[in-house]
């Protein structure tokens, strides 16, 4: 029963005429429809085709409680070289609905408004996959929560996936990503030789450091890399590292995995601290030692102990200056297997 108390059943959908055309436009002139009562609709349907842009948000849906102030709005727009047919879908939220539509500056030879009352809930806007979705295209905005399941909790220990301040999901952040078995934990320095103190000098035989799994089949999980050194004064003037020159070649940060070597950061100057993709650099200049770190994250990255799957750090320039204190690079990680 609909809210006349008339049997709803069989009731056809409606083409609303007050919002349909084929009246072709003048450049920049505006076509606007007339307010329909569609409180006894669910949905509407406006499909408008036309062989000439319309005006930027040329293509305006509106709502409006008492037919006068049309308070909301849905803008599009027409790019005719991209598409000239848009459709819509609209939940009613008011009693009455209009069309506006508002011409590029062509005058139009193929314009055509159809504009359908439904009195069930319709699809969205279908897209073949291989489309490129544009971001004028119309969307639903989906809030949800996402939870996750602390390793090694009981089944109902489940904790919401928090964001930082700039919305990134706090995925691999130390703190929150510890493993509940203590043994799991991997942090420890790469080495060479079982020394991790990278200020070698590497100019004419590059020295390599390196940290990995050593267990039989054993599995890391790498989460982050950590550079730090202590030295004297320090800045950041584009042409330093440390209190020194900048290195030629740089601290080469690699990941060695199924015997292929791929290098995922390189540090020559100072200022390359504030570009590492992860932790906020941690810079200390009130000491009689200034600190500088900073840390690249990892999302994914498994070693092998199988095949030898190894973080390496090589150093390709003379870093035994008097003026630094240490330089380490440390490896978090999480045992998996």
């Amino acid at each position: 029963i609909d809210g006349v108390k008339h049997l709803a059943a069989g009731k056809r959908n409606t083409v609303d005429s007050n919002n349909s055309t084929t009246s072709q436009l003048a450049a920049d002139a505006t076509y606007t429809g007339t307010g329909t009562d569609v409180s006894q609709y669910t949905s509407v349907a406006v499909t408008i085709h036309s062989d000439k842009d319309s005006d930027a948000d040329g293509m305006i849906f509106e709502f409006s409680q008492d037919n006068t102030n049309w308070d909301d709005q849905y803008k599009f727009e027409i790019t005719a070289s991209e598409s000239q047919t848009r459709r819509f879908q609209f939940p009613v939220t008011a009693r009455y609905f209009r069309v506006r539509y508002i011409n590029g500056d062509e005058t139009t030879t193929e314009f055509r408004v159809q504009t359908i009352l439904h009195r069930e809930n319709i699809l969205t806007s279908i897209h073949r996959m291989k489309d490129v979705v544009r971001d004028d295209r119309s969307a639903q905005v989906m809030k949800s929560a996402i939870i996750a399941q602390r390793e090694g909790s009981i089944v109902q220990d489940f904790y919401p996936v928090q964001a930082d301040v700039s919305g990134n999901l706090k995925v691999t952040t130390i703190g929150t990503d510890v493993p509940a078995d203590p043994s799991a934990l991997v942090l420890d320095f790469v080495k060479n030789g079982g020394s991790e103190d990278l200020l070698v000098d590497g100019s004419v035989t590059p020295v390599d450091f390196e940290l990995g799994p050593t267990v039989t089949d054993e599995v890391w999980s790498i989460r982050e890399v950590l550079l730090t050194f202590a030295a004297d004064d320090f800045s950041f003037d584009g042409d330093s590292f440390g209190p020194n020159v900048k290195m030629t070649t740089g601290i080469k940060i690699q990941i060695v995995k199924d015997s292929v070597v791929t290098e995922v950061f390189r540090v020559i100057q100072n200022e390359d601290f504030l570009r590492l993709p992860g932790r906020t650099p941690l810079v200390n200049n009130t000491g009689p030692k200034d600190i500088l770190g900073a840390a690249i994250a990892f999302q994914g990255l498994v070693l092998n102990e199988s095949t030898s799957d190894v973080v390496r750090v090589t150093i390709s320039d003379n870093l035994t200056s008097v003026k630094f204190q240490y330089l380490t690079a440390t490896v978090f990680a999480v045992k998996v297997e």
